[in-house]
């Protein structure tokens, strides 16, 4: 059985995470803090497909790949 969702991001700096509500095409949020789902805006079936998640650039992360 498909889930009738799928998680887009987490928000670095706060407790709201994205996603897609498949059944009704909408990206929403859920602020963890407050409790609240809130529709962000509607998509199309095709747009719904195109979401990857995203990942902010953290300067420090970038040492880790010079250490042997």
């Amino acid at each position: 059985m498909e889930r009738d969702y799928g998680l887009i991001a987490i928000h670095p700096d706060a407790n709201v995470v994205f996603f897609v509500w498949k059944r009704e095409d909408l990206l929403m949020s859920y602020d963890m803090d407050h409790g609240k789902v809130c529709v962000i805006c509607s998509l199309t079936e095709h747009m719904s497909e195109a979401f990857l998640p995203y990942l902010p650039y953290v300067p420090s992360f970038r040492g880790l790949a010079d250490q042997d």
